[in-house]
Parts: C-alpha cells; sequence; structure tokens
C-alpha cells in the first residue's frame, strides 16, 4: 500500500475559471507543513508580481510580494487530515 504525499510543487487551478493560478510549493519543517508561492499564472491585465494588498494590516506579510510567500504556517498531520495552522488565500486576504 503506497501513501501519497502532499509534500512538493501544486498547480492551483481558479474555481470559477479553471484556469491555473499559481504554484505552491509545500513542504515540512519542525515536524510540520508550510507551503509558499513559487509561481504565479496572472492575466495579461493583472500585476505579474503583486504583493498581497488585501492581507490584514495586522499580518506581517501585509505589503509583501506575494511570490515566495508563505501561505501555508503550521499544520500537522492527524491521521488523514491536517489540523491547526493557517491558510491566506492573498488574493482574498483571508486567513483560515
Amino acid at each position: 500500500m503506497s501513501q501519497d504525499s502532499v509534500f512538493g510543487k501544486w498547480k492551483t487551478i481558479d474555481d470559477e475559471t479553471g484556469e491555473a493560478k499559481s504554484v505552491v510549493e509545500i513542504y515540512e519543517r519542525d515536524g510540520m507543513t508550510f507551503g509558499k508561492i513559487v509561481k504565479l499564472f496572472p492575466n495579461k491585465n493583472e500585476d505579474p508580481d503583486p504583493i498581497c494588498d488585501l492581507c490584514p494590516e495586522d499580518d506581517p506579510r501585509h505589503g509583501d510580494k506575494i511570490i515566495g510567500m508563505e501561505i501555508i504556517k503550521g499544520l500537522k498531520k492527524d491521521g488523514d487530515t491536517y489540523s491547526g495552522g493557517t491558510v491566506l488565500k492573498p488574493d482574498e486576504g483571508k486567513i483560515f
């Protein structure tokens, strides 16, 4: 029985358009799961190297470049699920 790993580079897809939005690299550090954006696929009218101006102003990532930004922090695997930690959706400024 093989177990699929979440670690590696993953392409994110826009739910509404079905188009690729970014590549997120997911990795382990200190026994927890983290992820950062390594590439964006902007539309021709979008900034190719945007900053997170929608991130909450009290978040240290507010105003940082989205490429290279750690958007998944401190998730812990619990069986088949991951919990704890946070996930930032920089295009909406929401933290889950």
